[in-house]
């Protein structure tokens, strides 16, 4: 099965918030360095020199352990570059998930 990574922006623009898809990006394998790698590759397609993690509060994501566990997640890498990032789970996404365990 091969993995994707979804990524989407939240920002506000002229003081009202808008979503906007960035982009979708092949995942060489489960592990945080590839999911976090996806992640910054497909941000990198809207400006290669654009610092982005200053402006980084948080993410939504399913409640897989690759990306929310304590010792080595996706989470976790980006605490450790961004000291105000909150990670968050999707509950969305974790309902949706829950329909393929019935």
């Amino acid at each position: 099965m091969k993995l994707n990574e979804i990524v989407y922006a939240r920002f506000v623009h002229e003081g009202i918030p808008k979503n906007a898809f960035v982009s979708i990006k092949a995942v060489e394998h489960t592990h945080a360095e590839a999911v976090l790698g996806a992640i910054e590759s497909a941000i990198d397609t809207i400006d290669p020199g654009w610092d982005w993690k200053p402006k980084l509060i948080t993410t939504g994501s399913d409640g897989a352990s690759v990306n929310l566990e304590k010792r080595q997640s996706v989470a976790k890498m980006l605490r450790g570059q961004v000291p105000h990032f909150l990670p968050c789970t999707v509950l969305a996404t974790d309902l949706d998930l829950v329909q393929y365990m019935l």
